[in-house]
């Protein structure tokens, strides 16, 4: 049962449950990680990267699939947890393992064109790829969310609103830390964990808008009928 303060508050719901669950899914792929690195550095040192995306993959599905259930308990219409929970979980689990290899490629790209004098600067290129990898994250979990929960057509439609709720969420976030003196790639930015605050920060506030956006929006929707059902 969700606690009365959410009852009547759909979209409040639906940022809570989002923020419960995925970030949390996130964190703990990162702590098994470290852990299987103080357990079995030598495994680590040889299959690291591949180890460290395949950990992500499973615990932030195991956390889609747990948001993708209590969301579809909320949905109006004939309920569908199951397949909604396997569609979260494949969708949010592939997009973040990709999100996490692509944002760590980029890095890498940009830090050796600097090194070699040329490239975009640290802070723009972070306020260009990091909300966008954020906006391509929610867009695949909700749309596999919808998708499971047999929303049809609808289900792209939803995916995009809370996909860019959650990218100008992340955006804004960017913008305000830089105004505020905590920018990407500035001179004193790796002391004070510049890039790590500003992505937690941005991640918080683009998995609440995503959720905001989703929860807003599923009074709306209903799940299709089977053709068989009547």
């Amino acid at each position: 049962m969700p606690h009365p303060f959410f009852a009547h508050r759909p979209a409040l719901r639906g940022g809570a449950l989002s923020l419960l669950y995925l970030p949390t899914s996130v964190v703990l792929a990162f702590a098994a990680t470290r852990a299987l690195g103080a357990l079995a550095p030598a495994l680590q040192s040889r299959v690291g990267p591949p180890l460290f995306l395949a950990t992500v993959f499973v615990c932030a599905a195991a956390g889609g699939a747990a948001w993708g259930r209590d969301i579809a308990r909320r949905l109006p219409g004939p309920p569908a947890p199951a397949r909604a929970a396997g569609g979260a979980a494949l969708g949010f689990g592939t997009t973040v393992a990709l999100a996490i290899w692509g944002l760590a490629s980029a890095e890498s790209t940009l830090l050796e064109r600097a090194q070699n004098g040329g490239g975009i600067p640290m802070h723009v290129a972070f306020d260009l790829l990091f909300p966008g990898a954020a906006t391509l994250v929610v867009f695949g979990t909700v749309l596999g969310l919808a998708s499971g929960a047999r929303l049809g057509a609808r289900a792209a439609r939803l995916a995009l609103r809370c996909a860019a709720a959650a990218g100008v969420a992340f955006a804004g976030v960017a913008l305000v830390m830089d105004l505020a003196g905590w920018r990407v790639g500035a001179p004193d930015a790796e002391t004070r964990l510049t890039m790590l605050v500003v992505t937690a920060l941005g991640l918080l506030a683009a998995t609440l808008a995503g959720g905001v956006a989703l929860g807003g929006a599923l009074p709306l929707a209903a799940p299709r009928r089977s053709s068989r059902s009547g």
